[in-house]
C-alpha cells in the first residue's frame, strides 16, 4: 500500500468522530503490518495538522495510480 493510500486512511482515521479506539488501533496494525510501524504517528500528525496540500496531493497520487 502506497504511503498516499496509507495518509488518506489516516485522515479519515483522525476526522471519524464515532467513539472508542478501534480505527486507531485498526490503523496502526495495518500500518504495523506493512512495515510502517515508524510512520504511524508522522501520517496521523500530517492528517491532523491543516496542510491540507498534503491530503490534496496524497489524493491525486492515488487518482494517478488508479487512471
Amino acid at each position: 500500500m502506497s504511503p498516499s493510500v496509507m495518509l488518506l486512511l489516516a485522515w479519515i482515521v483522525v476526522c471519524d468522530d464515532s467513539p472508542g479506539e478501534e480505527k486507531p488501533v485498526a490503523f496502526s496494525q495495518l500500518a504495523n503490518g506493512l512495515g510502517l510501524r515508524s510512520s504511524v504517528s508522522l501520517l496521523l500528525n500530517i492528517a491532523k495538522g491543516s496542510c491540507l496540500r498534503s491530503l490534496q496531493l496524497a489524493s491525486e497520487i492515488v487518482q494517478l495510480s488508479i487512471s
